[in-house]
């Protein structure tokens, strides 16, 4: 897996790599280390992408705006630790999956349903910059993310109906009778697991006294993320527990230096 994302995302690793060499040749030079914390606000526009039949059914493929909350610390001008909390929007999504083949077997009548999608986030991550002119400096970012997902699912389906086969022929239990596919139910709500994910990050920062601006590119390794898909499986027997694929994101922050 390590290897995939290494060629996969080959051009903005490499970038990363830059930064941090300049930055830790800068640092040789400068000496000066510091324990400076600041506290920021950041806007985020992510956008995630789904694997196979989860794309059908989530709301994914479209702009996500979200709302982080950090803290940091700077041990050296250019080099900085950090933690933060994001939120994001939520959104939802109509699908009929009547006919459709889903996770290898075909969908009945009776599965339509609406199902809305926000995340939360935590993560720590380690910021490096290389300082240019006027108070501009390249940043880089290397991190890790404490993502869970959470999946409200309104099924739409109007009668019960019979499980479907890839075939076409009705699906049978151990007993021998049709499994049957519920159809209007209560909300039901997939609990994310929280999973650890790699992000990585380039961009720019302004800094005029003790505030800074700054804006990056993001990538989170979205396809670590987990469902617990609970009682849906009846509707869709061979469901995954893993629906995503890739997060990219681009973020616009500002925060101030405490001390």
């Amino acid at each position: 897996m390590g290897v995939k994302i290494f060629y996969k995302y080959n051009f903005i690793i490499k970038l990363i790599i830059i930064i941090f060499s300049l930055t830790i040749n800068t640092v040789y030079a400068d000496g000066g280390w510091i324990v400076r914390p600041y506290l920021g606000l950041e806007y985020k526009l992510s956008y995630t992408e789904a694997e196979d039949s989860w794309n059908r059914l989530l709301p994914t493929n479209k702009l996500n705006n979200n709302g982080t909350i950090f803290y940091g610390i700077y041990f050296h001008n250019y080099i900085a630790s950090e933690i933060s909390y994001t939120q994001s929007n939520s959104h939802t999504k109509y699908s009929d999956l009547s006919g459709w083949n889903m996770f290898g077997a075909i969908a009945g009548s009776g599965t339509q349903q609406d199902i809305k999608l926000s995340y939360t986030n935590y993560s720590f991550d380690l910021n490096c910059q290389y300082p240019g002119m006027d108070g501009f400096a390249l940043l880089g970012t290397v991190g890790i993310s404490a993502i869970k997902p959470k999946l409200e699912i309104t099924n739409q389906g109007a009668v019960d109906s019979p499980l479907l086969n890839s075939n076409g022929t009705i699906a049978l239990d151990g007993n021998g009778n049709p499994t049957i596919v519920p159809g209007n139910e209560a909300v039901t709500t997939m609990t994310g697991k929280s999973q650890v994910a790699l992000r990585l990050g380039v961009g720019l920062q302004y800094t005029k006294g003790i505030v800074s601006i700054r804006s990056r590119v993001m990538w989170e390794d979205a396809s670590k993320l987990r469902v617990n898909v609970g009682s849906y499986n009846q509707l869709l027997p061979n469901i995954t527990e893993t629906p995503f694929q890739n997060t990219f994101a681009w973020t616009l922050g500002i925060f101030i230096r405490i001390l």
